[in-house]
Order: C-alpha cells, then sequence, then structure tokens
C-alpha cells in the first residue's frame, strides 16, 4: 500500500523537506550524468563500512552524503513519496531547524547501525530510507 497525500493542516511551509527533496533528486541527476562512471561516484560518497572504520575521520563525510544517492528510480521514487507525504507533518511539528537535524540525525544513527551489522562489507550503502524511517517513526 503506497500513501498517495494527507491532509496538511500545519502552519509552516516545508521548505526543509522541500529542499531535502530537491537535493536527492539533484545528486540522482548528478548520479546518472558522473561521466558514466556512477559506480565510481557511488563508490566514493556512499557509505561503505569497511572504509569508514578503516578511514575513521577521514570518511565520515559517507555517514552524510549516502543518504542523498539512490540506485535507480524506482528507490529514489518510493523515498521521495514518503517524505513527501510525511516529512511535510513533522516539520511542521519540529520547526525546520529541529526536523533537519532530526532527519539528518536519523540517517547517520542508521548508517552507523549499518556498519554494525556489516562491518566488513565494502558494498556501499545509499538511500534515504534510514533517515525516512525515522521521519515515519516520527
Amino acid at each position: 500500500m503506497l500513501p498517495i497525500g494527507d491532509e496538511n493542516l500545519g502552519r509552516r511551509r516545508p521548505i526543509v523537506n522541500y529542499a531535502l527533496i530537491g537535493t536527492c533528486i539533484a545528486v540522482f541527476a548528478l548520479q546518472g550524468l558522473a561521466l558514466g562512471d556512477s559506480e565510481a561516484f557511488v563508490r566514493t560518497w556512499g557509505l561503505v563500512p569497511a572504509r569508514l572504520l578503516d578511514d575513521g575521520p577521514f570518511a565520515a563525510y559517507t555517514l552524510i552524503t549516502h543518504m542523498f544517492l539512490h540506485g535507480n528510480l524506482l528507490h529514489i521514487g518510493g523515498n521521495m513519496l514518503f517524505l513527501w507525504v510525511f516529512g511535510d507533518n513533522i516539520e511542521d511539528e519540529f520547526g525546520h531547524i529541529p526536523y533537519l537535524l532530526f532527519y539528518l540525525g536519523t540517517g547517520v544513527l542508521a548508517g552507523l547501525a549499518s556498519v554494525a551489522l556489516r562491518s566488513t562489507s565494502d558494498v556501499p550503502g545509499i538511500g534515504a530510507s534510514g533517515a525516512i524511517s525515522g521521519v515515519l517513526g516520527a
């Protein structure tokens, strides 16, 4: 079952939610334009547990960047649909900056959980699913 909308009685325009969706779409477009080497782009910016554990602070940026990468149209479409339907309500409730910090924080926590569960993997983890799961939980 896919959500197609909700009743928005919010007081605030969800500018952070719009910005997150726009950023994910822009990064997905950049992935497609990665000079024919999308795999290298994903390996550089995706969350690779073994690299994070080996390089530590030098790879910590991937705890954030992995949230903006997606594997295909279905992946980004599903994630952005759920963010579109539910994110605006949470942003309205939390406020703009707290919502952004919450979104990024739950994405980082999901990334750390992924690293803990597959610490020796050299396969990049990508997607906003962890952060969006936090939004759904809220």
